[in-house]
């Protein structure tokens, strides 16, 4: 997936874009190398796997993933320490930070299930979403933006329409970090939509969003790693990214957010107000 960079676009950031460019295909080949169908999908793929901590599955796919994009991002001339859930790096710091997710759905990786992606995020000054890519290797798909700068889809613009059908009959997406148990009774606002349904990846989901399938996805506890590369890409595409009671995000580096909602406009103020009045609350 080769895609132009933006000579418009100010050098460095430039520079950090086609570095965020040529990291993903490289953990793209590095996952799809290895992804098997077949069940049971580690053991056909012959990867070891580990919990690092309850519930969460890392295999060595997911480290071999994080390399690939650690060792792209230490070599291009755009600075900024490298945030991944694999592990942090250092890499200049100052005002730059990458925030990384090598394997978004392990667990669907792990299973066999081609639902997975890659996440790479910039954050600037003042907590500002200077660019973001999300990848998806198995049906050969990646968004990528630069703030104020269109969004491309395997290397051009991109400009999808959204939904047309009423809430009650629009499909939202759902995921929760770590047990679904954590969210307690906060899905009763789901039987005013058309249905909730779970990828088990942020950029798969996101995607599928993008592209107008959704009408909204729903993030609970969720880290900034996961969600910012999709985020900046809907945002640019003109839809809302909020928290549940409609106020914008804060994004910092090693945040876990309570619930983030990003969505088409049409939808936004009827689901805010149906999470206000539900137990998440």
């Amino acid at each position: 997936m080769s895609e132009n960079s933006d000579h418009s676009i100010p050098h460095l950031i430039a520079e950090y874009l086609k570095g965020a460019l040529i990291a993903s295909d490289l953990a793209s080949e590095a996952l799809m190398g290895k992804f098997s169908s077949v069940t049971p999908a580690v053991e056909a793929m012959g990867l070891s796997s580990w919990e690092k901590a309850p519930g969460e599955l890392v295999t060595e796919a997911d480290l071999e993933s994080d390399k690939s994009i650690k060792s792209v991002l230490t070599s291009i001339k755009a600075p900024g320490d490298i945030y991944s859930e694999e592990g942090f790096m250092a890499n200049g710091g100052g005002e730059y930070s990458w925030l990384i997710d090598p394997l978004c759905g392990t667990n669907c990786y792990a299973s066999g299930l081609a639902t997975f992606g890659i996440c790479i995020s910039l954050l600037g000054p003042n907590g500002t979403l200077v660019l973001g890519v999300i990848t998806m290797p198995s049906i050969k798909e990646r968004l990528a933006t630069v703030v104020t700068k269109s969004v491309t889809r395997n290397g051009r613009p991109w400009l999808p329409t959204g939904p047309k059908s009423e809430l009650k009959n629009t499909l939202i997406g759902v995921s929760v970090g770590g047990s679904w148990g954590n969210i307690g009774n906060s899905l009763v606002w789901a039987g005013e939509t058309g249905g909730i349904i779970s990828f088990g990846s942020a950029p798969y989901s996101l995607f599928h969003l993008a592209s107008g399938h959704l009408g909204a996805q729903l993030f609970f506890n969720a880290g900034v790693e996961h969600i910012a590369a999709g985020a900046a890409v809907c945002q640019q595409l003109g839809l809302e990214v909020t928290d549940a009671s409609g106020s914008d995000i804060d994004w910092r580096v090693n945040q876990i957010y309570d619930c983030v909602l990003i969505s088409w406009p049409q939808y936004h103020d009827e689901l805010t107000d149906l999470l206000s009045k539900d137990s998440f609350q």
